[in-house]
């Protein structure tokens, strides 16, 4: 009974391949996306190979847990997938969050998307735990469009295209 309950449990967790060929999809879905980022191991994963090393070597990833997979508001989630994931910082003196946004289009006010994001995991924050320690929240859009994401990284970027953009075509 051990061992058929062993190789279950190997069935639901993805190699590091799959995993690998599974976020390499073109526009995959934000459910698919979800439900890979609530397992640490995938999560740590993602973390290692998708966000940069000076992020990951802040973070204790032994310890990285997913907090919410339906943070943003009901009407962005027809095309945007998010997780918000938490890690201890090394040493364990704070906390890293990451807001990660999965899209497989790009919109010229994600950039304020993020900002309001952040602002929202701060209150998480404040709200649940209850102590001083430092915070540190980062953004990511992971892109599973074609080519490189075509949309503004910034909100000075957001900006610059909102202020060239003619009346009638925002």
């Amino acid at each position: 009974m051990a061992n058929k309950n062993n190789k279950q449990q190997q069935q639901k967790n993805l190699t590091d391949q799959q995993l690998r060929q599974l976020l390499a999809i073109q526009g995959v879905s934000s459910e698919c996306f979800r439900y890979m980022m609530c397992q640490p191991k995938h999560a740590r994963y993602f973390c290692k190979h998708y966000l940069t090393k000076k992020l990951t070597n802040k973070m204790y990833l032994r310890q990285i847990e997913m907090l919410s997979d339906r943070f943003v508001d009901p009407h962005v989630q027809a095309y945007i997938g998010d997780v918000v994931l938490r890690a201890p910082t090394r040493p364990k003196q704070g906390w890293v969050y990451i807001i990660i946004l999965q899209c497989c289009r790009s919109h010229p006010l994600m950039p304020f998307y993020l900002d309001h994001c952040h602002k929202r995991v701060l209150k998480m924050h404040a709200a649940t735990i209850k102590d001083d320690t430092p915070v540190d929240v980062y953004p990511a859009i992971y892109y599973t469009g074609q080519g490189r994401y075509p949309g503004p990284t910034t909100v000075e970027e957001a900006l610059e295209g909102i202020a060239n953009t003619p009346i009638g075509e925002a």
